[in-house]
């Protein structure tokens, strides 16, 4: 390949990815180097056995420990990396990470800079991973504004959980999960919208299917979610081999 390019970037995880997202407005030639495939689309996707009992994705090879022994390291190669397997929790780094820090197994050296120094990114890049949380419910969190969506509910018995905790005087917090839990949920309402339009007679179903669908249209990712569904369920062989977006 006789091509050069402005940046190289190694790897396409949450590094790499966000690097690559950052420069894309700005002209240059970037070049992504992923040793990895695509995850293919199938069943065992959903299947928390083949994900993480049997390991279905992660890689083969073994790394050496301190004492030379083999391990077989958590890690996936392929597009995306590990965040293709994970549980997208955005924790900031606390303040104190920054600093010299005394462990049982050594000293971790203080950083060149401070916490401060990348808050304003981090405002960014939860805003740009639609990061979901609640200020205030952690002691450990640094000062900082609000979180860019409101923190996922606690299921039914995790909040009966969280209120004990609490009642204790604990302090049980949210997760910061980047999650976009708005537009799932519109898709769906969308194709409801659609099985009461096909379900009422004439000009009624017409009009239910053209006002939903209106005030649906403005939220882009619901276009994606049902593309996305159509282009799978019209062309399962295009779209496993190329996927419409990394996610």
């Amino acid at each position: 390949m006789n091509e050069s390019f402005d940046v190289i970037i190694i790897g396409s995880g949450a590094g790499g990815g966000t690097m690559a997202y950052a420069l894309a407005a700005t002209g240059a030639r970037i070049l992504i180097v992923e040793r990895g495939d695509f995850v293919p689309q199938e069943d065992e996707n959903w299947s928390a056995q083949a994900v993480w009992k049997d390991l279905r994705y992660r890689t083969r090879e073994q790394w050496l420990d301190e004492l030379g022994r083999e391990f077989q390291p958590y890690t996936h190669y392929n597009v995306g990396g590990n965040t293709k397997f994970w549980g997208s929790v955005l924790y900031r780094l606390r303040r104190e990470d920054f600093q010299e820090m005394v462990h049982a197994d050594g000293v971790s050296p203080a950083w060149p800079i401070d916490y401060e120094t990348l808050a304003p990114y981090y405002d960014r890049a939860e805003q740009l991973y639609k990061v979901r949380g609640a200020v205030g419910d952690d002691p450990t969190e640094p000062p900082r504004g609000a979180y860019p969506y409101p923190p996922v509910p606690h299921a039914a018995g995790m909040a009966g959980v969280a209120a004990r905790l609490r009642a204790m005087g604990l302090h049980p917090s949210h997760l910061p999960l980047g999650w976009r839990i708005f537009f799932i949920i519109s898709g769906w309402v969308l194709v409801l919208v659609g099985i009461a339009g096909l379900a009422l007679p004439g000009i009624q179903g017409v009009l239910t299917i053209a006002f939903g669908g209106a005030l649906l249209s403005v939220a882009s990712e619901t276009a994606y979610w049902v593309l996305r569904w159509l282009t799978r369920a019209i062309f399962p062989n295009l779209s496993a081999r190329y996927p419409t977006r990394t996610e």
